[in-house]
C-alpha cells in the first residue's frame, strides 16, 4: 500500500454537481425513460443536524434541496444498531407490478430484520420527531457531536504535524479516515501499531473508523495520544520510509525468492543423498571404496575431463567406478524394499549402466569403423569416449526429467556430479578399515532386511 492523500472537494462545488446530476436524471425520466436518482446515505444520514445529505447539499445559489428518487439508509436510522432500509418515491418500489421495471425494493442487509435494531430505530425516530422527553434535542446533540469531532481531527492533525509523522485524519461528522503522506509500502501496518496501543479499527480497511456520540473530551484526548504514539513507534521501526528505491526493492525480493527456491532444492538434494547413504551404503568396504574412488575422481578424472583430456579422464572415471561399484556388487547387502526410497539410480539400473558401458568399450575396439560408417560420423577417440561417458548418465537424466520435471532432473544431475565431494565428507572415517571386512562378501541370491534404527542388516532367506 503506497501513498494515500485525498483532496477534499468544496461543499458548494460538490453540491452543484449533485444538482446537475439530479437534473439530468429528471430530464431522462420525463422525456426518455425512467432513470432513478439514488442517494446512498449509509455514511451520512442522521450524522448531522440536517439529518440527510439531500438537505445538507442545498443548491449554492437558490438554496433548493435535492429531490432523490431513492434513498438508501444504514445503521444511522437505528442510532448505530444494525438496520438497513431503502425508501423511495411512489412508483420506484413496485416489485410485483409488471408495469414497473425498476424493482429495487428487495433489500437484504446484515441483521436487517433483527428485533434489537427495529426497537432502537423506533426509539431513535420517536426522539427525532420530539415524541420522547429529551433534555437536549437530537439536532443539538448532533451539532455538538460534529463540532467536537471536528475539533478532535484538527488537534490530532496538529499533533501529527508537530511529531513530523506522515499521517493525517479526515473527518465528516463521526466518520474518520487516515491519510498516509508517505509512499511507503508498509503504511498498512499502522492499524497493527494501533492495535498494540489498544485501538482496534475495522478489519475491512487500513484506516477507516467511526466514533460514537458519547465520546467525551477525555476519551478523545486519550485516543489522540495513542494515535500519535502508534505513529511514532512505527516511524522508529522504519516503516514510514518512502519507496524511493523501487528497483533495489524488486531486486532484493527477487534475490530472496531465488535464494529460498535454491535452498529448497538444495535441502531436497541433501535429503536424497542422506537416504541414498542410509539405504545402500552400510558395509565398511562399500564406504571405503566410495571414499577412495572419490579421491581419485577429484584428483584425476574430473581435472582430465575439464582440461581437454577426455580419453585419460574417461579411463580414470571407468576405473574409479569399477572400485566404487564393486562395493555395491560384492559387499553391500541391499534391502530391496527400502531401496525403493532412493531417488535416482537403483542397484539394477547401475548394473545396466555398467553392462552397456562395457559393451561400448568393446564396440569401440571391434566395430569402430562399422559404427562410424553406419552413422556417417568420423569420431575421434576423445569424442567417442566423451559420448560414451555421457551416455552413462544422460538416459537416466532424461527419464527423471520426463517423470518429475526439468528442475528435479537438474537437481539429480547436480547430485551425481557432486557425489565425490560429499562422499569425502561422509565416508572419511572409513579411509582405513580392518582387512577382515574384505572377506565379508554378500550372498547374491539371499534376501536382506535393514533395520533403519540400528542399521543392522540381517539375512531373511
Amino acid at each position: 500500500m503506497g501513498k494515500r492523500v485525498r483532496s477534499a472537494v468544496p461543499k458548494d462545488e460538490y453540491a452543484l454537481w449533485l444538482h446537475e446530476l439530479a437534473k439530468e436524471c429528471q430530464y431522462c425520466t420525463q422525456y426518455l425513460t425512467r432513470v432513478a436518482f439514488i442517494v446512498d446515505d449509509i455514511y451520512f444520514a442522521f450524522r448531522t443536524p440536517e439529518l440527510f445529505s439531500y438537505r445538507y447539499f442545498t443548491h449554492p445559489t437558490s438554496g433548493r434541496q435535492l429531490r432523490p428518487d431513492v434513498l438508501v439508509l444504514g445503521k444511522g436510522v437505528a442510532a448505530g444498531y444494525p438496520l438497513s432500509m431503502v425508501v423511495a418515491k411512489r412508483g420506484y418500489l413496485n416489485t410485483y407490478d409488471k408495469k414497473f421495471l425498476l424493482q429495487i425494493n428487495k433489500t437484504v442487509g446484515t441483521l436487517a430484520a433483527w428485533h434489537g435494531g427495529l426497537v432502537a430505530s423506533n426509539c431513535f425516530l420517536e426522539a427525532l420527531r420530539g415524541q420522547l422527553p429529551l433534555q437536549i434535542s437530537v439536532q443539538d446533540q448532533l451539532t455538538s457531536m460534529a463540532n467536537r469531532f471536528e475539533s478532535f481531527a484538527t488537534n490530532l492533525n496538529e499533533r501529527f504535524e508537530e511529531a513530523k509523522l506522515p499521517l493525517r485524519i479526515r473527518q465528516f461528522a463521526n466518520t474518520f479516515s487516515v491519510d498516509y503522506l508517505s509512499s511507503s509500502l508498509y503504511n498498512s501496518r499502522y492499524p497493527q501499531y494501533l492495535m498494540a496501543e489498544g485501538i482496534y479499527l475495522g478489519n475491512y480497511s487500513t484506516g477507516k473508523f467511526n466514533l460514537t456520540a458519547d465520546a467525551t473530551e477525555k476519551d478523545l484526548e486519550e485516543l489522540a495520544t495513542k494515535f500519535v504514539a502508534a505513529g511514532q513507534r512505527m516511524m522508529e521501526d522504519g516503516y514510514f520510509e518512502a519507496n524511493r528505491r523501487r528497483m533495489s526493492l524488486l531486486l532484493g525480493l527477487a534475490g530472496r525468492f531465488t535464494y529460498n527456491v535454491l535452498r529448497l532444492y538444495y535441502n531436497q538434494m541433501m535429503e536424497d543423498k542422506r537416504v541414498d547413504i542410509e539405504v545402500s551404503h552400510n558395509h565398511p568396504v562399500n564406504k571405503w571404496a566410495h571414499f577412495w574412488s572419490s579421491v581419485f575422481m577429484l584428483l584425476y578424472a574430473y581435472p582430465w575431463c575439464f582440461t581437454g583430456k577426455p580419453v585419460e579422464g574417461c579411463i580414470a572415471f571407468l576405473l574409479t567406478h569399477i572400485v566404487r561399484q564393486s562395493g555395491h556388487f560384492f559387499y553391500e547387502r541391499q534391502d530391496r524394499d527400502i531401496e525403493k526410497l532412493k531417488f535416482g539410480h537403483k542397484d539394477s539400473s547401475k548394473k545396466g549402466a555398467v553392462v552397456f558401458l562395457a559393451l561400448a568399450f568393446c564396440g569401440y575396439g571391434i566395430f569402430r569403423k562399422q559404427i562410424e560408417d553406419a552413422l556417417g560420423l568420423n569420431l575421434g577417440t576423445g569424442e567417442y569416449f566423451s559420448l560414451m561417458a555421457l551416455f552413462t548418465i544422460i538416459p537416466h537424466y532424461v527419464e527423471i526429467t520426463h517423470q518429475y520435471g526439468w528442475l528435479r532432473g537438474a537437481e539429480w544431475m547436480i547430485k551425481i556430479l557432486t557425489d565425490p565431494i560429499t562422499d569425502l565428507i561422509d565416508f572419511h572415517p572409513y579411509w582405513v578399515i580392518h582387512p577382515r571386512w574384505f572377506l565379508n562378501f554378500k550372498e547374491h541370491k539371499a534376501t536382506y532386511k535393514l533395520n533403519p534404527e540400528t542399521k543392522r542388516i540381517t539375512k531373511v532367506e
